[in-house]
């Protein structure tokens, strides 16, 4: 890690941060958004079970409890359908679910800008490092020559080195960014399908 950053020069630790961070965000992503924590196993059966039976209070306290994003989008209607006390306007309902549905979509793409960030700027870092490392080459032939390819050397590793780790970075940077951001679609279309089918048979024209 040391000698990479000492031969890329000033622009390898930006980048060194840089993939650290995007790692760190990928990790975070893959937990955060695993489906069983977005959509609990079962829990929609339980929850429609209740609301069936009228059992709204209870429902409501289990969807407290388990604090997932498809619970949180169901107490938002359940504590409507429970102000109405029975029938909610559909129109009415859609809203409230919907707008949940929103803040929840953010959570889930939560971190991933910083993802598209580093795909954007890893490889203009990468050529800053290569435009600073062809500008030492230069003034290496301006006070020497070019008699001593070695003295040379540093100034090429150094752009080189830097293009490499700029794409290096930014590749899957990319990939994950745009893997991500599918997955929470998907999942926020999930979550919308899985609160209609509880919800909407207490909702009225």
């Amino acid at each position: 890690m040391f000698e990479f950053i000492e031969k890329g020069g000033v622009i390898a630790l930006p980048l060194v941060v840089a993939s650290v961070v995007a790692v760190g965000v990928i990790l975070e992503r893959f937990f955060s958004t695993r489906r069983f924590k977005v959509l609990p196993k079962n829990l929609d059966l339980q929850i429609s079970e209740l609301v069936r039976a009228g059992k709204l209070e209870e429902a409501i306290s289990i969807c407290r409890r388990d604090d997932s994003p498809l619970a949180r989008i169901l107490v938002s209607g359940l504590r409507r359908i429970s102000v109405y006390k029975g029938v909610v306007p559909r129109q009415e309902l859609l809203e409230v679910v919907e707008l949940t549905g929103k803040r929840e979509l953010t959570t889930l793409q939560k971190h991933i800008g910083i993802l598209g960030t580093i795909a954007a700027i890893a490889p203009l870092l990468g050529l800053l490092g290569t435009v600073l490392g062809i500008i030492k080459s230069f003034a290496v032939i301006e006070a020497s020559g070019i008699g001593n390819p070695q003295l040379l050397a540093g100034g090429i590793s150094e752009a080189l080195i830097a293009t490499a780790s700029g794409i290096c970075i930014a590749v899957p940077a990319v990939i994950f960014y745009r893997y991500f951001l599918a997955h929470s679609r998907t999942l926020g279309l999930e979550l919308e399908e899985a609160a209609h089918a509880i919800l909407f048979d207490f909702a009225n024209n």
